[in-house]
């Protein structure tokens, strides 16, 4: 009988998860407190869009953004609680109204679409979340009839005043300080952006409006981040890769610049691997960034497949989908995808990236060609908040697994963190980071392997025992498709000097943090 005492309690120790004492087979990583690899992070966060199909009565779907709306949007923002959020909009969705006779621009900030966008940044303010705020594009840039005297590009001084006016009107006169970060243009190396490709126009539309910012005294409060590209792609109308993007701006616009940023849309098979720094040449860009002394964030990253099995399988859910454009990643439905987005954000702040926004929030935020056809929705999100009344489907503003293990990547990792350095792990697909939180500790753990593994942590001169709450991400069932994951959250107290063991099943995502909220 004692014997099998023993061995119910071996399987107790499995299914938890815990080994209360040190096993001297398994791996042992040390944590160094003391090695940081980053100070002052900016946090994690997500993109939000201020619905321009449905902000205002005049809109494709009429004023669908209705007050219970955003109330269901506020609480769900609660539970995701991020630091850092990215809103890009359009002049021409808010508040600009054409030329005047003179070529001179009409603008008005009182609009119902600007009162919308309200909504987004009084929810910042109130929360103190850091907002990366700009423009797609130069104003029409994609009406392929455009009148003679219509905004010409990125270096027009008549969009840099408009862009002037703007946020000095949310900033100063709303009192918006939340807006600490302006991004000028979408990916200006795209072939898609209305730069196409265009560094030295970009460039100079940089320069200028931080001059026009500095004029106006609205330095003190918002700086340009960029250049705000996808590493990967390179534009045959650019003398050189998308990557160096980077470089080129550190090397002739410095000065301008207040935070560097990329974009990164990244395949299974990359993350898997655990290849992400590699693919999106962080290896040749860091150093250049580090030696600026500022900060570096992707204001964008998400998964997307460019062949392979995936591909076509996505493209089939999207055929099969009514309402899904082609510009789609039907994956955010499957539970898999929450263990891919941490795998990757854990590999990113172990290289230094000081803060990462996912895309996106919502469904409802924009469609192809953001034309309104709710046929083509862009399906990114956490959920479509418009399920009911545009795909007639309310199941489909129902929370998407993907929003819990990133809620905890936002929730305890925040903004003011200090990434710290740790082992190698030396397992396949088993990964970790950690931060220091001012006397708070938070560990992300990833097992994106087919089997289980086991590990024992260890944090040199952290003495004696702490509370740490454990939150665990897996499969509800044998299909990583499975709609309902299982979520596990207890709390136990842990002594690290020591050494502490840890099991992760395949495919699973497991945070322990002694952050109390």
């Amino acid at each position: 009988m004692k014997h099998s005492y023993c061995n119910l309690y071996l399987v107790f120790l499995i299914l938890t998860g815990v080994a209360c004492a040190p096993q001297n087979n398994d791996p042992v990583i040390n944590i160094w407190f003391d090695d940081p690899i980053g100070q002052n992070y900016m946090g994690n966060g997500v993109q939000w869009s201020a619905y321009p199909h449905a902000d205002s009565r005049e809109a494709e779907w009429g004023f669908l953004m209705t007050p219970a709306k955003f109330d269901t949007l506020y609480a769900r923002l609660d539970r995701l609680r991020p630091s850092f959020i990215r809103i890009m909009d359009q002049a021409t969705w808010r508040y600009y109204k054409g030329m005047d006779d003179a070529g001179d621009p009409i603008v008005d900030f009182e609009t119902q679409e600007v009162k919308t966008l309200y909504r987004l940044l009084d929810y910042c303010q109130e929360n103190d979340v850091t907002v990366v705020f700009g423009e797609w594009g130069s104003p029409n840039y994609d009406l392929k009839e455009k009148t003679a005297n219509e905004i010409r590009g990125a270096d027009d001084p008549r969009w840099i005043r408009m862009i002037g006016d703007y946020l000095e009107h949310l900033i100063i006169r709303k009192g918006y300080t939340c807006i600490q970060y302006y991004n000028l243009i979408n990916e200006p190396n795209g072939n898609w952006a209305s730069t196409d490709g265009d560094y030295e126009q970009w460039s100079a539309g940089v320069v200028m409006l931080n001059n026009e910012l500095n004029k106006r005294g609205l330095g003190k409060y918002i700086s340009i981040t960029g250049p705000g590209t996808v590493p990967q792609y390179n534009n045959p109308k650019t003398p050189f890769s998308g990557w160096e993007w980077t470089t080129r701006t550190i090397s002739d616009i410095n000065t301008s610049i207040g935070a560097y940023e990329a974009h990164a849309y990244l395949d299974q098979n990359t993350v898997k691997k655990g290849g992400v720094v590699e693919f999106l040449s962080l290896d040749k860009v860091m150093k250049a960034v580090d030696n600026t002394g500022k900060q570096f964030f992707l204001g964008e990253i998400g998964m997307k497949e460019q062949s392979g099995r995936l591909k076509t399988e996505n493209d089939q859910r999207i055929e099969d989908d009514p309402h899904s454009g082609v510009d789609s990643n039907m994956r955010v439905y499957d539970f898999d995808y929450g263990v891919d987005m941490v795998d990757a954000a854990i590999q990113c702040m172990n290289y230094g990236v000081d803060g990462l926004i996912v895309w996106d929030l919502d469904d409802a935020m924009h469609t192809s060609g953001d034309t309104g056809d709710t046929t083509a929705l862009k399906r990114w999100g956490f959920w479509n908040i418009l399920g009911t009344e545009i795909t007639n489907n309310p199941a489909d503003e129902q929370i998407r697994p993907w929003f819990y293990p990133w809620s905890w990547i936002c929730r305890y990792f925040p903004k003011g963190a200090t990434i710290v350095k740790s082992d190698t792990m030396g397992i396949e697909g088993i990964r970790m980071v950690a931060a220091r939180i001012n006397d708070d500790i938070t560990l992300a753990f990833v097992n994106n392997s087919d089997a289980p593994g086991e590990i024992r942590v260890k944090i040199p001169n952290l003495p004696g025992e702490l509370e740490f709450k454990m939150l665990r991400y897996e499969q509800s069932g044998d299909d990583t498709r499975e709609n309902q994951p299982k979520i596990t959250n207890r709390s136990q107290m842990i002594d690290f000097s020591n050494g502490f063991s840890i099991h992760l099943i395949p495919t699973s995502v497991c945070v322990l943090t002694s952050i109390k909220d």
